[in-house]
């Protein structure tokens, strides 16, 4: 109970929405959909004032990399001064390619871009799990999207998948206003899962949260997840 309780609350008052921008490369997409890599990064600027502009001009460039398919950005409202960027690319190789590509560029558009970067706090290279996207409901205009991160032993990696769709079928099932989930895993670290789950609004996840406290088909669940390591749960809105 004190590990669900754990794994339920920590972040919770991070709730942050976003600023999303999308950007696709249809051919690419249906060429390379099999290796899809989700490179993901959060950070904190100095100053916010222009960021919406500076990151579009900064994504117009990342655009034209090799293997680029598309690209978010999101908005933590709890502290609007950290942001999180969502890429997807082709492949690891271009994704790591492009990454040195963009560090190094002489473009004044990504200079601007980074030198308002104050500090990174997370990034990672992501992997769609196997049956990892789960449809329920069709998604609508603010809609949140709980960043939820954890790591599971390789030993419960059997029981972690076979519980997570169980837990979320009974989810999907039970409450109208979760509308999809997408859980990815990190190439880097094979331990460490995040789910991102889109939902009516954060206090109706948390309603879930509450609901699921006893439930002995989550506790089953939760039971598969490292509370030693690092857990994060955050919630996004998405506003353009």
């Amino acid at each position: 109970m004190k590990r669900l309780a754990v794994y339920l609350m920590v972040a919770i008052p991070l709730a942050v929405a976003s600023c999303s921008t999308s950007f696709s490369k249809s051919q690419n997409m249906e060429n390379n959909k099999q290796e899809t890599v989700y490179e993901i990064a959060v950070f904190r600027v100095k100053d916010n004032s222009g960021f919406t502009e500076a990151n579009q001009k900064a994504i117009d460039v990342l655009s034209e990399f090799d293997g680029y398919l598309s690209s978010r950005t999101f908005q933590n409202l709890a502290d609007p001064m950290i942001y999180m960027d969502m890429a997807e690319w082709a492949s690891l190789d271009q994704a790591k390619a492009a990454q040195k590509q963009f560090e190094k560029s002489g473009s004044p558009e990504i200079a601007n871009y980074l030198q308002n970067m104050e500090k990174v706090t997370y990034f990672a290279h992501l992997k769609d799990i196997h049956n990892g996207q789960m449809h329920f409901r069709a998604t609508q205009e603010g809609d949140i999207l709980e960043f939820a991160l954890g790591h599971v032993a390789s030993a419960d990696r059997d029981n972690y998948y076979r519980t997570r769709i169980e837990v979320l079928n009974q989810i999907g099932g039970k409450y109208d206003f979760i509308r999809e989930v997408q859980t990815l895993q990190s190439i880097e670290d094979e331990t460490q899962f995040l789910d991102l789950l889109r939902w009516e609004s954060a206090e109706k996840c948390e309603k879930v949260q509450s609901d699921l406290q006893e439930d002995p088909i989550y506790l089953d669940f939760a039971s598969n997840f490292d509370m030693n390591k690092e857990m994060i749960m955050q919630f996004y809105r998405q506003i353009r």
